[in-house]
């Protein structure tokens, strides 16, 4: 706490004395209490910045070789511009040479936003903000409210859409409690925006292929839109204004053993590294265990330990071009999510870096929503979620794990956030 008032107070001096703009005196304030709460593991703190296409600062506040006092606090959020009219789309070549650079920004077409539900359906909303992950477009104080399903995890077809009502149902009724702020609640009688989320979609992809995911997606999308409307009804309520989203779904998937939202594994075998706090019961334990840890190169009074994991037979995101994974998302936005859909497009500088203009002048009039990050084997930095490793090293890890951890000394405690939104950095 006491470095967050000695940063804050830098930056407001700064600022006065003509050193900074308004935009980087906002991003640094923002970024260093971000960070001062991750530092003290209590809860998440996850960050968008919303900035325009002509912002030079706004477009460099990654750039760590021109602003390298920034990297202790700059990668708190996700910086993204907002495509507001048609003119802003002249500015892709320069979006596409900063995201080649460092893999931001990344972009939040407002005009699709706005327009339509699924992509090509038009049904207006006002909102102009998002969440962090970006696949919920939000009005000044509204809320998300996401409940999410595992296709991998259901018997058959028919489960996959009895999954699909269940989780409509709870969302749905989710929407109807009131908060404790009226300007919040105002905002949530009028759309009761809630985000039915799907997750394991690239499983989902290579097992099923693109026709039948299309279809099933389709059939699911009428289901859910169908059923929020029923149940509104019968509420005596309008019903919700979108009901559909793909939510990144780190860790979440992890648990249920599902690729990550939409995204493709980076890795067959990897590292799965967890940020925990460091005078947590869990980390505690977790020591105790003998689970391989270090301290937090980011965040102080953090300990990240690592755990070994096989995330299956889907296709590595290295055998996917940036080019499919684009066309993944188009076809997401139109055939499923209303709301947008969180997406890291993984791309390879050397093969894909010089195409990225293209990628951005065909997609971004499809979607609502996007990021990129260039793909490095090694990482694009230290301590990264996840690190691939080789099957023998993989093999090597599990076998010195130990046979079972010892819970009983554990309570009270949660483990910190993921330092990023999904398997990528950004």
């Amino acid at each position: 706490m006491e470095q967050l008032h000695q940063r804050i107070e830098s930056y407001l001096d700064t600022y006065v004395l003509g050193g900074s703009d308004p935009t980087r005196c906002v991003a640094d304030i923002m970024n260093a209490i971000g960070a001062c709460v991750v530092a003290g593991n209590v809860r998440r703190s996850a960050q968008i910045a919303l900035g325009s296409v002509d912002d030079q600062t706004f477009l460099e506040l990654k750039d760590y070789t021109k602003h390298p006092e920034r990297a202790q606090i700059g990668w708190m959020s996700n910086n993204t511009v907002v495509l507001e009219k048609n003119e802003d789309f002249q500015k892709l070549p320069l979006i596409a040479k900063h995201i080649k650079d460092n893999g931001e920004p990344g972009i939040m077409n407002l005009i699709n936003v706005q327009k339509y539900a699924r992509y090509g359906e038009k049904a207006e909303d006002k909102a102009w903000l998002a969440n962090p992950c970006s696949e919920i477009a939000l009005e000044s104080f509204e809320l998300c409210n996401l409940a999410e399903v595992f296709h991998a995890r259901c018997e058959d077809e028919a489960a996959f859409y009895k999954a699909l009502e269940f989780a409509t149902f709870y969302a749905s009724t989710v929407a109807l409690l009131p908060t404790h702020r009226n300007e919040t609640n105002e905002i949530i009688l009028k759309n009761r925006r809630i985000g039915v989320s799907l997750s394991g979609i690239a499983d989902m992809l290579d097992e099923l292929g693109t026709a039948e995911l299309t279809r099933r997606l389709r059939k699911g999308y009428k289901l859910v839109y169908s059923l929020n409307r029923e149940l509104a009804c019968e509420a005596g309520i309008p019903a919700s204004i979108r009901v559909t989203t793909v939510k990144p779904s780190g860790t979440i998937s992890q648990l249920v053993g599902v690729s990550s939202g939409m995204h493709f594994p980076n890795f067959q075998y990897a590292i799965r590294r967890m940020r925990v706090g460091s005078q947590s019961s869990i980390c505690k334990v977790l020591k105790s265990a003998g689970i391989p840890n270090e301290a937090d190169r980011y965040s102080a009074n953090t300990t990240i330990f690592e755990f070994p994991i096989n995330q299956g037979k889907t296709r590595k995101v290295t055998e996917v071009s940036a080019w499919e994974q684009f066309a993944l998302l188009a076809m997401l936005q139109r055939e499923w999510s209303d709301n947008m859909v969180s997406c890291t497009i993984s791309f390879d500088t050397q093969r894909e870096g010089d195409q990225i203009e293209h990628m951005l002048a065909q997609f971004a009039p499809l979607i609502k929503s996007v990021s990129m990050m260039p793909y490095n084997k090694n990482g694009n930095y230290v301590q990264m979620p996840y690190e691939e490793i080789s099957k023998e090293e993989y093999e090597k890890r599990v076998a010195a794990l130990p046979p079972q951890i010892d819970w009983e000394k554990y309570s009270g405690n949660e483990g910190c956030a993921e330092q990023f939104c999904c398997t990528s950095s950004r």
